[in-house]
Parts: structure tokens; sequence; C-alpha cells
């Protein structure tokens, strides 16, 4: 059986760590988690959230506290289910420069 799944769309001028830590906060506090995520440099960031359907309205009342979301496919949510469902949530930073670099230190071995 497949899951469910919505997209949600964030562009945001606020500062990409404090984004980031509002969203890990949000995603916390909707008993949600983090599946998977892809960081493009300072300019967009990608986050697969795995929730329970009837905690979805919750997660985007808590991200609608700071941010602006753009929500697909929210008709077919039901807030009765316990089933778990994916968010796709891809985060646009329009304040990103795109030289963003993660610098990985080198391990012995």
């Amino acid at each position: 059986m497949r899951r469910k799944k919505v997209n949600w769309q964030v562009c945001t001028k606020i500062e990409r760590n404090m984004t980031i830590e509002f969203i890990k906060d949000a995603i916390d506090k909707s008993s949600g988690y983090i599946f998977n995520h892809s960081m493009f440099s300072d300019l967009d960031l990608s986050i697969c959230i795995e929730i329970e359907e009837r905690d979805v309205h919750d997660l985007l009342l808590e991200f609608s506290k700071l941010l602006e979301v753009n929500t697909k496919n929210m008709d077919q949510i039901n807030s009765n289910s316990s089933k778990d469902m994916f968010v796709y949530l891809q985060i646009s930073f329009l304040k990103g420069k795109g030289d963003l670099i993660n610098k990985i230190p080198d391990v012995p071995g």
C-alpha cells in the first residue's frame, strides 16, 4: 500500500539557520520525523517528513507561525487517521548566494 503524500513550498527571507531550527522544532512539536533531507547550497532545502495523517494540520499550524506555506493536496487529509504519510517540504532561501560550502574534515584511516 502506498503512503499518502502532500507537497508544500516555502520561500523565506528569514536567515537560513534560524529557519531550519524553527522547522525542526515545529516537526518535533507535531510528532513528526525527518525521514530524509537534501541541501542545495544556501539556496534550497528539501525535507521529507514522516508524520501521522491526523497530525498534518498541527504541523501546518506550527509552520504558519513564522512561514507562509503553499500547500497542495490538503483536501485528501483525514484528520482522524493514524496512518503514516509523507510531507515533502521545499524551502527556498531568498537571501542565499549560492556559494555555501560545507567543509568535511579528513578522517584518518
